[in-house]
């Protein structure tokens, strides 16, 4: 049996978006030179994917060296399933721009995470950054629209996940549609609606929705349940193994609907 093809891209692509909040222009004699990246954002992230810094990923044999008054940093970045070199070098003493002259404190610090920023770019770490994306300010202006809409939608799933009153209309429709009186057809209104919500339909006009079947329901169900008085009523009588069976994947499906 031959192996399953392994997605080379699968890292690359999970990372390779920034998020336009954790950059800054850095600007040199007044012009705008290149982005920046938070490197405490990348860390964030990579532990997000990976586990805490030091157990499950880590930078080890780091070395400085001193030379021609620049300070060199070499290091080992080990993450699962692979280990690369990283490399950066900085001046001790600025030699240029307003700072000119002046010690460069903590470059031994500085130095270390730009090798780190560098390293983990090569993985796929804000890859747009460093193809140049982040110079196109029709690209920038869309991430940050994409990410307001994402926000909304975000505060929008957390407050009708905390809503009680959802909760109540799910437990209500799932009652509903246990309810043996009711056709398969009702159960599919109810189902369609689910499905609308998964491919993409907003939870607040699902809710909506949900709430109208909800109350229809209801109302139907006094009409039918009067309406077989003096006669049996459709599931009331014994069942055979393979509707018991039916009846019992439905219910065990419908306790926990995935609406949401």
């Amino acid at each position: 049996m031959s192996e399953p093809k392994k997605d080379n891209m699968e890292l690359w692509n999970a990372v390779c978006v920034t998020d336009p909040d954790v950059t800054k222009k850095v600007v040199i004699n007044n012009v705008p030179k290149y982005t920046a990246i938070c490197a405490q954002s990348q860390i964030k992230r990579a532990t997000e994917l990976w586990g805490s810094i030091g157990r499950h990923w880590a930078v080890r044999e780091e070395k400085y060296e001193i030379l021609d008054g620049y300070c060199i940093y070499t290091g080992q970045l080990h993450y699962p399933n692979g280990v690369i070199s990283i490399h950066a070098d900085i001046e001790i003493i600025f030699s240029f721009g307003k700072w000119k002259g002046r010690f460069n404190d903590d470059f031994t610090k500085k130095v270390a995470t730009d090798a780190l920023t560098k390293g983990l770019s090569l993985l796929g770490f804000n890859a747009d950054i460093f193809e140049g994306k982040f110079d196109d300010n029709k690209y920038v202006a869309e991430l940050k629209a994409q990410k307001k809409t994402d926000g909304k939608k975000n505060q929008q799933k957390k407050e009708l996940i905390h809503d009680p009153d959802r909760q109540t209309i799910v437990n209500e429709i799932v009652s509903i549609l246990t309810d043996k009186v009711f056709t398969n057809e009702d159960r599919e209104k109810v189902k369609t609606e689910i499905e609308a919500t998964k491919k993409g339909k907003s939870l607040s006009d699902s809710i909506i929705s949900l709430k109208a079947l909800r109350d229809t329901y209801q109302a139907d169900q006094n009409e039918r349940i009067e309406g077989f008085e003096g006669y049996d009523i459709p599931g009331d009588g014994e069942l055979t193994e393979e509707q018991e069976a039916k009846e019992l994947a439905d219910r065990k499906q419908l306790e926990e609907p995935d609406i949401f």
